[in-house]
């Protein structure tokens, strides 16, 4: 069992107690975001809103292209009164540290959020696109993901149920998924997709980077970790 990731494990644990192991949904100070992160990922506002038969229907859609490099954030809550829907956006890149100030360290890992109505027209036929690809269809659990890699996490709430989908790249094209077009075309947010990267151009995982004895290797200042699938939503991972 990988010493780093019981770290991370154990430094989440606390404040997951703390605030009943559930997100509230997106935040966008980093402290907030980071002890959450697993909770949000995997829904579990949207879960519980759901079980309850509260609130309208709601998506969210994450696409981690290697967590320290780039993080987007779609929810997408429908508007019954109207027939469309309400688009929130976030991008998160990973900080750059030529902005740090000593008195707002955390500046840099800010998010800006975007938003833009949608019409009855465009939420049918990205709702349609999500349905195409099987992003309504429930991964299994187990399924294991390393954050230094490329893959989409979808929940959703829809007619009154409850899934949490997950695409993964190389083992499917992220091209391929029918969402990622449209979704990318009522993006306000105005930030590039980045490609995805063949895996042998991955940094090191925490077992790799051993002991930091004489300084870091390279690629090892924030190691991987690792997010599971669960039959509750997404779980941190003990091992890569």
């Amino acid at each position: 069992m990988n010493i780093r990731i019981l770290s991370i494990v154990a430094a989440l644990a606390v404040p997951f107690a703390l605030a009943g192991c559930a997100s509230r949904g997106p935040s966008d100070a980093p402290v907030a975001r980071n002890l959450s992160w697993f909770s949000y990922v995997g829904g579990q506002d949207i879960r519980a809103a759901c079980a309850a038969a509260a609130g309208p229907e709601h998506y969210r859609l994450v696409y981690n292209a290697r967590y320290n490099e780039q993080v987007r954030v779609y929810d997408i809550t429908t508007l019954p009164s109207s027939g469309g829907a309400l688009l929130s956006s976030r991008v998160r890149g990973g900080a750059q540290v030529t902005t740090l100030e000593l008195g707002e360290p955390l500046v840099p890992w800010q998010t800006r959020l975007n938003q833009r109505r949608l019409g009855k027209t465009e939420i049918e036929a990205l709702t349609s696109a999500l349905e195409a690809s099987g992003a309504f269809t429930p991964t299994p659990a187990g399924r294991r993901l390393n954050s230094a890699t490329y893959f989409w996490v979808v929940s959703a709430c829809r007619e009154g149920r409850f899934t949490l989908s997950v695409f993964e790249h190389p083992s499917t094209d992220l091209g391929t998924p029918a969402f990622v077009k449209p979704l990318a075309k009522l993006d306000p947010s105005g930030v590039p997709f980045p490609a995805p990267q063949a895996r042998d151009a991955l940094p090191p995982s925490p077992a790799q980077c051993g002991s930091r004895r004489g300084g870091p290797r390279e690629g090892c200042l924030n190691p991987p970790f690792v997010l599971e699938t669960s039959e509750n939503g997404m779980i941190p991972g003990l091992e890569l």
